[in-house]
């Protein structure tokens, strides 16, 4: 169900005419399918200097990709792709130490 979730949220982006109804709730299928519990905006500015860029369109600002840089709309799933790999040698070097 998450999969053709968020699918749908793209939906948005196409160049057709939708009423304001439709474009809300595409816009809280966004916020659901995008994981993105935590506000990092301003962590991204201040490690990445991104300087203020225009959104494609107005559907991808509608939609919350108020950039058209990857790592800024990606949002708190960066973090969580950086930890995965983390969170693995750590747990791969206390089973080791486990044997001792």
């Amino acid at each position: 169900m998450i999969e053709s979730m968020q699918v749908l949220t793209f939906v948005p982006l196409f160049d057709i005419r939708m009423p304001a109804i439709p474009t809300l709730v595409f816009g809280i299928f966004t916020e659901i399918a995008a994981f993105d519990y935590v506000e990092v905006s301003d962590y991204f500015e201040m490690v990445f200097d991104i300087s203020d860029a225009e959104p494609i369109d107005q559907n991808f600002e509608a939609l919350g990709y108020e950039t058209t840089f990857f790592l800024y709309n990606m949002g708190s799933m960066l973090f969580l792709l950086v930890l995965t790999p983390v969170m693995l040698i750590l747990g791969y070097i206390l089973k080791l130490c486990d044997r001792f």
